[in-house]
């Protein structure tokens, strides 16, 4: 699976829910009903934000880390510093 196919399937998601709650948002009715349909908008809104902030703090994580096999044969996980770890 491609690093961004996750990503990107969130964001179209999140974006129908924000199509979705931008049609359902009220501008007559209780005071209650108005803020509490521009707040679900508001919210789906901020999804594709958070959502960004997260992949980006996720990559920033684990950016050093390499997974493969190493020069001598053996399965693991490299760290930063080229430690080994068989876990």
């Amino acid at each position: 699976m491609a690093r961004s196919a996750l990503f990107m399937l969130v964001s179209a998601l999140g974006e129908v829910m924000v199509i979705g709650f931008f049609w359902r948002v009220r501008d007559e009715g209780s005071w209650l009903d108005i803020g509490t349909s521009i707040s679900h908008f508001g919210i789906a809104s901020l999804l594709g934000v958070f959502v960004s902030v997260l992949e980006l703090g996720g990559e920033w994580l684990v950016g050093g880390v390499v997974f493969g096999e190493e020069e001598d044969g053996r399965e693991g996980v490299v760290g930063v510093g080229g430690v080994v770890s068989d876990g």
